[in-house]
């Protein structure tokens, strides 16, 4: 069983780290791609205030995403945790009761999104000259919500197993569908946001049923029986627990995204567009975070059930020194490159929208690599199971980002947003620190983290 997956517990940990984590950054900058394909085909095929209304839609669809995506991290760790300490009967038992439980949660998310969709737009104070566009945008992919859990969920599996590798040829199949697609039903066909949105749905079912079947197939370690499909309370508790916890920091950095979209929206369809370019651009950056936190939630999960906490502490602290170097390159790389690269993202705006996007992105230059910080402790304490820790982190620093950019947006536009996020993630870091300080010894003392 253990020769088709990839086990983290042996080997030297930079380097099993690195070669984990690669994958799955390939895979989030793809994701980033397909995204970003939207706003992209709309931009240029269909006009300015059609692209803002993809902009506010996002950040309203990137709720329910990351609440499910949430979840997925969230199993994930009870996944790694079983896997690492060869316990394949919990393993399949918890596969099977947070799939169903996933399941049903996408479902009555995506029933409930559509329900009160016009309620929330006119809540974020969204114009009424986009609210149309972004109300069928909306509609259609909550339609599909359940495909987006569905590959989320068997993706996170695979990572658990070590196997990171192994989602990225469904998500490239995916893309290219995707961006298929958008062509003929928005360029071709001249669908609008509705061709974009059904898109997006049909290419999302393809990537769930063969990243399902490949799954099945190849790995020993994620192939259930009948005898697993049966109610487990206690797995159905720890997943609910685990999923919860993890759902409620990922979405609550998006409710705060909300709460700032509602910031920016009084200021017009120009800033929106130039917001939504901006941070289009800026998500590209941001998953190389990302996929360092997923990889070293993974490795440290998988040490912590093999009882090799030294190994996983081991592996944080280097993981920590290059993930702030990636932070400073990158930071270099998007002042350089933003003002070519904008007009790539955005299409046909006007000037004044690619203005007021490079202010944006060159005041957020100076904090990007205290993200990467941030980035890593959360990948910490999910690891070592101190899932509530980045919740409240989380949420201290996504509050202070709402009411500095409610404070700060009518006098310095963008900037004030880039100067409120800026003060979250100082803020997130110290919050971070101080607990990882004083609670080193208890985790470490933990008998479930004593060396083998």
């Amino acid at each position: 069983m253990q020769q088709q997956t990839h086990d983290l517990t042996e080997g030297p940990p930079m380097a099993r780290l690195s070669w984990f984590a690669l994958p799955l950054l390939l895979g989030n900058l793809m994701q980033q791609l397909y995204n970003a394909v939207d706003s992209i085909i709309v931009g240029r095929f269909v006009g300015e205030n059609a692209f803002a209304a993809i902009g506010v839609a996002g950040t309203v669809m990137n709720i329910y995403i990351f609440v499910l995506v949430g979840f997925c991290t969230g199993f994930s760790i009870l996944f790694a945790s079983y896997f690492g300490a060869g316990d394949y009967d919990r393993l399949h038992s918890s596969l099977v009761t947070s799939c169903w439980f996933g399941s049903l949660l996408s479902l009555a998310g995506g029933l409930g999104g559509i329900l009160l969709l016009r309620p929330l737009l006119n809540a974020i104070r969204t114009p009424a000259d986009i609210a149309d566009d972004a109300a069928l945008y909306l509609r259609t992919v909550l339609m599909g919500l359940i495909f987006t859990f569905l590959y989320n969920f068997f993706a996170a599996a695979l990572r658990s197993i070590g196997s990171s590798a192994s989602a990225l040829f469904f998500l490239l199949l995916a893309t290219v569908i995707h961006i298929l697609l958008d062509i003929l039903f928005v360029a071709v066909w001249g669908m609008g946001v509705r061709g974009v949105g059904l898109a997006t749905v049909i290419s999302q079912a393809i990537s769930v049923v063969c990243c399902a079947l490949y799954a099945f197939r190849t790995f020993p370690a994620l192939r259930v029986s009948k005898k697993d499909f049966y109610y487990n309370r206690r797995a159905l508790l720890d997943s609910a627990n685990y999923g919860a916890v993890s759902a409620l920091q990922s979405s609550s950095l998006y409710i705060g995204k909300l709460f700032i979209q509602s910031a920016i929206n009084p200021l017009g369809p120009v800033t929106i567009a130039a917001f939504s370019a901006a941070t289009r651009l800026e998500d590209f950056l941001l998953t190389a975070g990302d996929s360092g936190s997923a990889a070293l939630t993974v490795f440290i999960a998988q040490n912590r059930g093999a009882g090799l906490y030294d190994r996983a502490l081991r592996g944080f602290f280097s993981w920590q020194r290059v993930m702030i170097g990636a932070g400073i390159v990158l930071s270099l790389l998007m002042y350089v490159s933003h003002p070519r690269l904008l007009p790539l993202i955005a299409g046909n705006v006007r000037p004044e929208t690619f203005v007021i996007a490079g202010r944006y992105l060159t005041a957020m230059c100076c904090f990007y690599a205290l993200s990467m910080v941030g980035c890593c402790f959360v990948g910490y304490f999910r690891g070592v199971g101190m899932i509530r820790i980045p919740f409240l982190g989380t949420t201290l620093q996504i509050g202070i980002r709402v009411l500095l950019s409610f404070l700060l947006t009518p006098f310095l536009s963008l900037c004030g947003v880039a100067v409120a996020t800026g003060a979250g993630w100082i803020a997130i870091i110290i919050f971070q620190t101080a607990v990882y300080r004083s609670s080193f010894h208890q985790i470490n003392d933990h008998p479930s983290m004593e060396k083998s």
